[in-house]
């Protein structure tokens, strides 16, 4: 948790971190840099790993994810420097795909919801067999090496995430954030991701930007403006 200056209480972003590329994940250059960064300027930011990630235990499973966040999120809202009413989502590809699930189906308000290079489809992004996914995160050490016994629900854990679907259920403003050059994530998803949202939305695609977001220079800014302009005084 990095709080701002201050007693508080204050609005709090979580960052949910997406799918591990390499061996770490929440603790790779720019997450903990962007919370601090945002501290800095009033907000609070919450950086953690997701089960199977990181320092976190566990196996790497995106049934877990959800859970992870809705306990993670709850257990903010009983800290007293942070105020309940004001919690922000801040999702990074797979990891909005998470946020906006919890989003859509927690009884618990979530004040505003902010994906970047996130898919409409989590499904449309992923190896077309499970065996595949699992090896490839069993090479990250995110997953045992053995082939689990329920490999196809493991894997409908993230081909069943439909993001679009989820948004179309939210009741909070979305912001996207999409870099014209994602490699990814290719920048339609986000024009549907658009499309498929019930309320308030922005959508800012970033000229030249790949699909790690949270190392582009102009990225911290436009988190804190989002939530800057949604700040209750």
């Amino acid at each position: 948790l990095c709080p701002p200056d201050g007693h508080g209480p204050w609005p709090l972003a979580g960052l949910c971190h997406g799918l591990p590329a390499t061996r770490s994940t929440a603790n790779a250059p720019g997450y903990l840099e962007l919370a601090q960064f945002l501290s800095v300027h009033g907000q609070a930011a919450l950086v953690f790993n997701f089960e199977g990630c990181g320092s976190s235990g566990g196996i790497l499973d995106l049934r877990a994810w959800q859970g992870d966040l809705e306990l993670i999120m709850a257990t903010a809202r009983q800290l007293p420097q942070i105020d309940p009413e004001q919690l922000h989502l801040v999702g990074f590809s797979a990891g909005g795909a998470v946020a906006a699930r919890v989003a859509a189906v927690s009884s618990a308000p979530i004040e505003s919801l902010l994906l970047l290079a996130s898919p409409a489809r989590l499904a449309e992004i992923l190896p077309d067999e499970p065996q595949t996914l699992w090896q490839h995160f069993a090479a990250l050490g995110c997953v045992p090496t053995a082939l689990p016994e329920d490999l196809a629900a493991w894997y409908a854990g993230f081909s069943t995430l439909d993001t679009a679907s989820d948004l179309a259920r939210c009741d909070c403003p979305l912001g996207l954030i999409h870099g014209a050059a994602d490699e990814t994530v290719p920048c339609a998803h986000a024009a549907r991701l658009f499309a498929a949202a019930a309320q308030a939305k922005e959508l800012k695609i970033l000229k030249n930007a790949g699909h790690r977001l949270r190392l582009d220079a102009r990225v911290p800014k436009l988190i804190l403006s989002w939530l800057e302009t949604r700040w209750k005084t």
